[in-house]
């Protein structure tokens, strides 16, 4: 459909969705964010109001009411609300919450480019089932001196976080500087960067 035909047509489908109650809420919202994945910002489609509505009155024993009104949270920021913003950043800090749900309420922070991702990914980087989504927060927003809040936590990280901690490190070339003084210091053993690594740190000159 061409893009005049989707924004007459999709209030229309989000609205049958919302009439059928939860398993088409939950299935119309997902689609629409993985249909939009990748990017940073929409419009939001006629009578979104209605739509967000209808997500908020779920009822909290459907067990997907999660899913359902994280999708609108996450679609919310995409369309520019802040409210949607407010509310990931809810569920990425609250350690009740399960890490997998927190964890992609901070990927939707850093696909949609809010401010807030940074602090949240500072806040939740010493947490292991969070360290790679925040990693990819402060590699996305990050500031210079944030190369010495990862290499503080790399002692910490095993596996994979530690090979997307070294990765971010490596990509950017104030970052670079500091993990290759922090060796030099001793802070680090030499065979930390292999041959990819310093690949990635040769390239950025």
């Amino acid at each position: 459909l061409a893009a005049a035909d989707t924004a007459a047509v999709l209030p229309r489908v989000l609205a049958a969705a919302a009439g059928e109650g939860p398993a088409g809420l939950d299935d119309a919202l997902a689609g629409l964010v993985a249909g939009w994945r990748g990017r940073h910002r929409v419009d939001a489609p006629a009578d979104w109001d209605d739509v967000r509505a209808a997500a908020t009155e779920v009822p909290a024993e459907d067990p997907r009411q999660p899913s359902i009104v994280d999708a609108a949270a996450r679609l919310d920021a995409l369309f520019g609300d802040d409210r949607g913003v407010a509310r990931l950043v809810a569920v990425a800090r609250d350690p009740a919450l399960p890490a997998a749900r927190r964890a992609a309420a901070l990927e939707a922070l850093v696909d949609v480019r809010a401010e807030e991702s940074t602090a949240v990914a500072r806040a939740t980087l010493a947490e292991p089932t969070l360290a790679r989504a925040a990693i990819r927060g402060l590699l996305a927003g990050g500031a210079e001196e944030d190369a010495g809040v990862l290499l503080a936590a790399l002692p910490r990280f095993d596996g994979q976080a530690r090979d997307a901690a070294l990765s971010a490190l490596a990509s950017r070339a104030a970052w670079g500087r500091s993990l290759l003084d922090a060796i030099d210091r001793g802070e680090l053993p030499r065979d930390t960067l292999g041959p990819l690594l310093l690949r990635q740190l040769a390239g950025l000159g």
